[in-house]
């Protein structure tokens, strides 16, 4: 492990979590603004006021670049999802006996004024209101919960990332303007496109924003860097994220940053779990084949960009009710990254990048990733 990775490990497990309410503060002023619109521009609409408005901040020693929320281990709160648990822990938050979050009063009158507006309009509220009455009893007993469902969003996927990184945020944009073309919009169901598809094109608009603010912040922080490497890194951060604002990514640098960009914001929308960012090796393999060998990277700087991702993964967090708390052990993530398996064809897929995976992950040491390796046959030894 370099000492850059050390550094950024110590100082990640020596701090403790606490609550932002960042997001909660600018979903709940967007929602209240905009009860107008349907639900699905209201949520996108919400994303991209958070990824532009949002704290955004460049650590000392990191090389990828991107936070969830306003502080390291800050945990956003998500209270479309769900209120009542947090009108009924608001108090007893930061005294838990495991998986606590610090906050101050002033932060907790605030969490009660979101919870108090949200009430009766969550996700949990709707979805109680369908359960029938047999089904309200057998969910009481707590024989069979669904409160992980019930509170929470997205979860479980892997989206399409190859797709992402041939197109770019830019690309990806444009073939949503050209679905969008091409919605007929004299129908019911073309008025449903149109509107599912004007919600993409301002997600989209958010992130390609949200990278850019990082471009110029790392630009801004080399303006006035002391130290000559620190400098150097700073203006690669900052050519780095200008690259993949709009265009797809053209090194193994750059793709892995846009991965984890992609899997940051899906973490900033969505209160899910199992969030994971799918076969790696294959995707970003042929970027790191080929800048490996133009000599565009060492296998040493590559292999410390992927350990700076697995940090950036552990920063993230996600606070839980108690009751979800206790019956998920804590708060994991469970953001999975899967290598090995076989080709289309059934030809073994391990690549140089899946051996470089393996160590990283191996010599980190940490709860994220949730490393998986596809089993086969013909796996080599």
């Amino acid at each position: 492990m370099t000492g850059r990775l050390a550094r950024i490990k110590e100082r990640m497990l020596e701090t403790a979590p606490s609550l932002c309410l960042e997001r909660a503060r600018i979903y709940a002023g967007v929602y209240r603004d905009s009860e107008h619109l349907p639900v699905v521009r209201r949520r996108a609409l919400a994303l991209r006021r958070t990824l532009e408005e949002m704290s955004i901040f460049i650590d000392e020693d990191e090389l990828i670049v991107g936070n969830h929320s306003s502080r390291l281990k800050a945990a956003p709160i998500f209270p479309e999802y769900a209120v009542d648990w947090i009108t009924q822990e608001a108090d007893t938050l930061d005294r838990r006996p495991a998986e606590s979050y610090s906050l101050d009063e002033r932060d907790r009158a605030e969490l009660k004024e979101i919870a108090a507006w949200w009430k009766g309009k969550t996700l949990q509220d709707r979805a109680e209101s369908l359960l029938t009455p047999e089904l309200k009893r057998l969910h009481d007993t707590g024989m069979i919960r669904a409160e992980g469902n019930m509170t929470s969003g997205d979860g479980h996927i892997a989206v399409n990332m190859p797709r992402l990184l041939a197109l770019g945020v830019g690309g990806y944009a444009a073939l949503v303007a050209k679905a969008d073309a091409a919605a007929d919009v004299a129908t019911w169901e073309g008025l449903r496109q149109h509107q599912l598809y004007l919600a993409m094109a301002e997600a989209l608009e958010g992130l390609s924003t949200f990278i850019d603010r990082f471009a110029r912040l790392s630009r801004e922080q080399a303006a006035t860097c002391s130290d000559p490497s620190r400098r150097a890194e700073l203006e690669t951060i900052a050519a780095t994220c200008a690259a993949i604002v709009l265009e797809p990514p053209q090194s193994f640098r750059q793709a892995l940053q846009l991965t984890y960009f992609i899997q940051l914001v899906l973490q900033i929308e969505s209160n899910g779990h199992s969030l994971s960012l799918g076969r790696v090796d294959q995707y970003l393999g042929p970027f790191y084949d080929r800048d490996l060998a133009s000599g565009a990277i060492s296998r040493e700087e590559a292999s410390e960009l992927l350990s700076c991702t697995w940090l950036k993964l552990l920063a993230i967090k996600k606070v839980r009710s108690w009751s979800h708390t206790r019956y998920s052990a804590g708060g994991p993530l469970y953001q999975n990254v899967t290598i090995g398996g076989t080709t289309r064809d059934g030809r073994d897929a391990v690549n140089a990048l899946s051996h470089l995976i393996l160590e990283s992950v191996g010599e980190m040491r940490l709860t994220q990733p949730n490393l998986s390796v596809r089993y086969h046959r013909g796996l080599p030894h």
